[in-house]
């Protein structure tokens, strides 16, 4: 099911509902999913081609997202089974890209636990049990190491771990259904212990440690405690810049400007934030100037270039759009995944009306947004992939397809649930706007970019 959730939700965001179908010992996976509806087999959850043969009637096309079942059998032809299961449905080259995008929460933790940032271990696992369980509890026990021990830790639903796993320090898990969870949350460090062969899962970003499981040893146990004992160290705090466009606002506009305004002073204080607000028109090289766009857009490498001047030698360079509002945590969020991954990005979710910031689960019950709205970036990584990027202009169509192609191919991340948006009316789909050179350029560049790359044009 963990495998499923994102089609379901990369389908949502192309604008098509997907309907889950779940075994109903485990429909409380898919409680508080809003981008799909559910259907409950009454059947045993092995029963994957039973229940795809009982739907055949009720759709006119059904993806098995599990690889296993009584009547099913899939190749081995990948080095994983989510690599094989992803090969079947045709998505082997893109399933990285997928997101897993749950609302978690609504059982009870501690409050004291989650301040304390702590490490999370389970080490219970049924498809594939970890034979050094016991063991790894020693170590880490013998080395005083304290761990909040997700085992023993009730809750409705597994996704209620979720709030905990925003606030670890790390999670230590074994090949089992808590590791998949933490796909969930890209910025949390994983040491994961993996099952052998096609059962093992592969390898993700977010997977600081990988061990097999016959891979046991004390060369091993010595790695993992150096890579634990890392995780505990001070990071060393970076510098944000947050670069907007600036621009004459009418009066709703302006309102709505300074909601997202105090958003940004809450979430970027200016012990670690700086802000540098550009006006359309007030560089030299615009879009009306390079190529004869009626407007004065800024070109984004020139955006960029103003971010770097404030930002220095290792600071983090934020592009975002002048009216999205933060949630709470959304700077330390951003700073941290910035920090540790290189780059990483967002998309807005819609509103009808927002008068404070929404918090993180307030903020999933709104509806996301196709586009991308805040890039972040160190100054390393921009000096050393920046030049991949096009020469494309700000506030026009696709630039921020190709910077989030860019970041994930050199392994950004995407975050889900910091930015709020008040839906309003807006010139971006008119006659004008959609054929204009700035958006002209812009198709061009990136259908170049993504062709370069054997992928399909936005």
């Amino acid at each position: 099911m963990l495998f499923a959730l994102p089609l379901a939700w990369e389908q949502w965001r192309c604008g098509r509902r997907s309907t889950v179908v779940v075994s109903r010992e485990f429909k409380g996976l898919v409680d508080g999913v809003y981008y799909a509806d559910c259907r409950v087999w009454d059947g045993k959850y092995d029963e994957s081609v039973e229940a795809a043969e009982a739907m055949r009637s009720s759709f006119e096309e059904i993806w098995i997202t599990q690889p296993y079942g009584k009547s099913l059998v899939i190749e081995h032809l990948c080095e994983s089974f989510v690599e094989d299961c992803f090969r079947v449905l045709g998505r082997l080259a893109s399933w990285r890209e997928l997101s897993l995008v749950l609302d978690g929460g609504g059982g009870s933790v501690h409050p004291t636990v989650v301040a304390e940032r702590p490490v999370l271990l389970t080490t219970r696992g049924k498809s594939s049990p970890f034979p050094h369980a016991q063991a790894l509890r020693t170590l880490l026990n013998e080395a005083g190491v304290p761990y909040r021990d997700l085992d023993a830790v009730t809750l409705p639903r597994i996704q209620d771990l979720l709030p905990l796993y925003r606030q670890a320090r790390c999670l230590v898990a074994i090949d089992s259904a808590p590791l998949h969870l933490s796909n969930a949350v890209p910025d949390l460090p994983v040491l994961a212990f993996i099952a052998e062969g096609w059962y093992g899962s592969p390898a993700r970003s977010s997977h600081i440690f990988r061990c097999r499981y016959s891979e046991w040893s004390k060369a091993k146990t010595d790695e993992f405690l150096a890579v634990l004992a890392s995780t505990a160290l001070p990071v060393e705090p970076r510098k944000g810049v947050l670069v907007t466009t600036d621009y004459a606002r009418n009066p709703e506009a302006t309102r709505r400007h300074a909601v997202a305004a105090a958003s940004w002073a809450r979430e970027c204080p200016s012990t670690r934030w700086s802000r540098v607000a550009v006006a359309d028109g007030a560089l030299p090289r615009n879009s009306k100037t390079e190529i004869r766009d009626p407007r004065r857009l800024p070109f984004v490498k020139t955006l960029v270039a103003e971010g770097l001047k404030a930002a220095g030698r290792r600071g983090i360079v934020v592009l975002s759009n002048d009216d999205v509002v933060m949630v709470p945590g959304a700077g330390d969020s951003i700073l941290n995944a910035a920090s540790r991954h290189g780059a990483c990005w967002a998309s807005r979710w819609e509103f009808g009306a927002i008068r404070r910031p929404p918090t993180l689960s307030e903020t999933l019950e709104g509806r996301v947004h196709i586009g991308r709205d805040l890039f972040a970036f160190t100054t390393e990584w921009w000096e050393k992939h920046g030049k991949e990027f096009p020469d494309m202009v700000f506030s026009s169509a696709q630039w921020d397809f190709v910077m989030a192609a860019l970041m994930r191919e050199t392994g950004g991340i995407e975050l889900h649930g910091l930015l709020a948006h008040e839906v309003h009316p807006s010139p971006w789909f008119t006659k004008e706007h959609i054929e204009g050179p700035a958006n002209r350029h812009n198709r061009d560049l990136s259908a170049a970019f993504h062709r370069k790359r054997g992928l399909p044009a936005p």
